[in-house]
């Protein structure tokens, strides 16, 4: 399982139109980064740009012939839209941004605002064709530049042409626009190895981790590496860089898709036997993705899948449906017992002592004690060593938590779940939709606020449905801060506040926020449905 990092995030300057997506420019909060990673591949329209070529007999997949770096200038805002095209596999995405600039400046084109891309066809064999020169895909965004890399909204369908001096997007809710290949767009990795130094000749290639349903993948070109990763419905983990093999040891300097540029170094002891690439040692740079122990076997390059758009379309949602049958329980949220081992002000304190107990085999958390009614109401992080749903079975626990040298630790019950702290994220429009009774929001992943534990780290807060809901008893806090809801009038439930900014829009446009309901919310949650608002954080 890939480990995450602590990366700190910029402040968010706007949203701009772009053809494919709508950048993010930052968040001043705290994200936990995942740090896995991806390949490039070959560009046939633009060879300087990557080189490489996974089967030099074959012709290449349109994935690859798309692979270059782009730009187009967009008249009305003087500035450039650029595109810097990359695969794994026959996997396509694009590090993109925005760069003020004059329309034919002969200086690099530096980026202000940057996010990643994901093109997702609805079929393989699109991705895949040798013959085409055009693919239809689905576009998902994300950006480290907002709340944790979490998609900013569902994907929107477009096509992607090849041309003579470059490639044409239509779709993507923002027409047709021509790019140009341009030289001067900043690259997707920027510590990749140019020189075209051979490197370890037993590394080159592929490589697939075992026994796993999801695996890691490694790929190996000369003196570069490339490190990937793609779970199902979440954002693409790709780093790529260049990567020394001294003896039985590795060491690279990397960046990842959504990095811009930001340095990690990577670091692990291996030995390779029979095709099989083994973890001896688990390095210390700022890549985690090793395991000591964990076996790579050799592959080839079409042995890697093609990820379609199947797992990502959210279900229609019935716009008539009672709110009461959008409720989906959260199991975490159910009353138990739980082996307390310590506890603590500071949440980072708690995680790190979480992390202690996940590292010897528990299935450790912390737990925000405000949000159980028969623990403290002073707020507190509290580290459980596991829960239980029966006072038995978590005494055998506290036994074994004793033995391993934790003599204060106690069992203790929880009582009601009074919900959890979620920050959600909306950045775009159309995954808001407000009825006559409720709202629905289409999410990514939520993020609990207090509450960790290894599958929140991995997963955000995920109860199975891809949305939240309020209704008219959902509330805001005495303590929420109005001032941040735009048209916000004294006495307004949450409801009405979601409706007033949607009548705004349809009847009095010039003096309606269209992005009234974007930014990151801070709520409480039962299950699926939201029942209070603590605040909204705006950036700056």
């Amino acid at each position: 399982m890939i480990r995450k990092i602590s990366v700190s995030l910029l402040c968010a300057v706007l949203i701009s139109s772009l053809s494919v997506i709508s950048p993010v420019s930052a968040s001043s909060l705290t994200e936990k980064q995942i740090t896995k990673t991806a390949a490039t591949g070959a560009a046939k329209n633009n060879p300087k740009d990557d080189k490489y070529v996974a089967d030099k007999g074959k012709k290449q997949s349109i994935a690859e012939r798309i692979c270059g770096k782009y730009s187009y200038y967009d008249n009305e805002n003087q500035e450039y839209n650029t595109l810097s095209f990359v695969t794994f596999g026959d996997n396509l995405y694009a590090y993109a941004g925005n760069s003020e600039g004059e329309k034919d400046q002969k200086e690099d084109l530096e980026v202000y605002s940057y996010w990643a891309a994901e093109f997702i066809p609805d079929d393989a064999k699109a991705m895949r064709s040798t013959d085409s020169d055009s693919v239809n895909v689905n576009v998902l965004y994300f950006s480290n530049m907002s709340m944790l890399s979490k998609y900013q909204g569902d994907a929107v369908k477009g096509t992607i042409k090849l041309t003579k001096d470059g490639l044409t997007l239509e779709g993507f809710g923002s027409g047709k626009k021509d790019y140009k290949r341009d030289s001067r767009v900043e690259e997707a990795f920027k510590y990749l190895d140019k020189k075209g130094a051979a490197g370890s000749r037993e590394l080159q290639g592929y490589w697939r981790l075992t026994k796993s349903d999801h695996p890691v993948y490694l790929f190996f070109e000369g003196n570069n590496i490339y490190l990937y990763e793609k779970l199902p419905g979440r954002e693409v983990s790709f780093f790529a860089g260049s990567c020394s093999a001294s003896g039985n040891k590795l060491s690279g300097r990397l960046s990842s898709l959504v990095s811009a540029g930001m340095p990690y170094q990577l670091e692990a002891k291996y030995s390779i036997k029979k095709n099989v690439l083994t973890i001896l040692e688990e390095g210390s740079g700022d890549i985690d993705i090793f395991n000591k122990g964990d076996e790579f076997k050799k592959i080839e390059r079409d042995d890697i899948p093609v990820i379609t758009a199947k797992e990502y379309i959210t279900p229609d949602i019935d716009p008539n449906a009672d709110p009461d049958s959008l409720y989906v329980a959260d199991p975490d949220l159910r009353p138990f017992y739980g082996v307390f081992v310590s506890s603590a002000k500071d949440r980072e304190a708690a995680i790190k002592a979480a992390r202690k107990l996940c590292d010897k085999g528990y299935d450790a958390s912390v737990t925000y004690t405000p949000e159980w009614k028969n623990l403290n109401q002073d707020p507190y992080y509290v580290v459980l060593a596991g829960r239980s749903d029966t006072k038995e079975d978590a005494d055998t626990l506290l036994k074994k938590v004793k033995k391993d040298g934790y003599k204060d630790a106690f069992v203790k019950f929880s009582g009601q779940s009074k919900g959890i702290r979620l920050n959600y994220t909306t950045f775009n429009p159309d995954s808001v939709s407000i009825r006559k009774d409720s709202v629905v929001l289409r999410l990514s992943d939520p993020v609990p606020a207090f509450d960790w534990s290894p599958y929140y780290e991995e997963n955000g807060y995920d109860t199975g449905a891809a949305y939240l809901y309020l209704d008219k008893n959902t509330v805001f806090d005495k303590t929420c801060d109005m001032d941040f809801f735009v048209n916000y009038k004294k006495g307004d439930t949450v409801l009405e506040w979601f409706q007033r900014n949607q009548k705004l829009i349809n009847n009095d446009p010039d003096n309606a926020v269209y992005d009234a309901w974007m930014g990151v919310f801070d709520v409480n949650a039962d299950g699926t449905y939201i029942d209070s608002y603590y605040g909204i954080y705006w950036w700056d």
